[in-house]
C-alpha cells in the first residue's frame, strides 16, 4: 500500500457541492469520491491510450480483415454471427476516406 499524500486542490464551489452531494449519496467521504473519481479518469484515459495503440498497429487493414473472415470461407463460431444489417460497417470501410 503506499503512503497517502497531500494534495490542496482548489474546486469552484459549484462543483464542490455536486461532489460533497454525490458523496453523500454513494455513502463515502469527500475524499474517497474524489480519489475514486480521480482513479476512474486515469484507467479511462489509460483504456483509451491502449485502444489507440492497437488501432494505430492494425489499422483499416485490420477492420477489413476482421470483417471480411466470414467471406474468406472460414467458419463462423457459434455466437458470432453477425446480426442482420451490421454490413454498413464493411461498406464504411469500403468506401474512399475523405481527407
Amino acid at each position: 500500500m503506499t503512503t497517502p499524500s497531500r494534495y490542496p486542490l482548489r474546486l469552484s464551489e459549484n462543483l464542490r457541492h455536486e461532489a460533497v452531494r454525490m458523496a453523500k449519496k454513494e455513502k463515502t467521504s469527500l475524499n474517497s469520491f474524489i480519489e475514486i473519481a480521480v482513479a476512474e479518469r486515469i484507467a479511462n484515459l489509460k483504456t483509451t491510450e491502449f485502444f489507440a495503440s492497437r488501432a494505430e498497429r492494425s489499422g483499416a487493414k485490420g477492420l477489413h480483415w476482421f470483417f471480411n473472415q466470414q467471406d474468406a470461407g472460414l467458419p463462423v463460431m457459434p455466437g458470432d454471427e453477425l446480426p442482420e444489417g451490421v454490413n454498413f460497417i464493411k461498406e464504411l470501410l469500403d468506401k474512399p476516406s475523405v481527407s
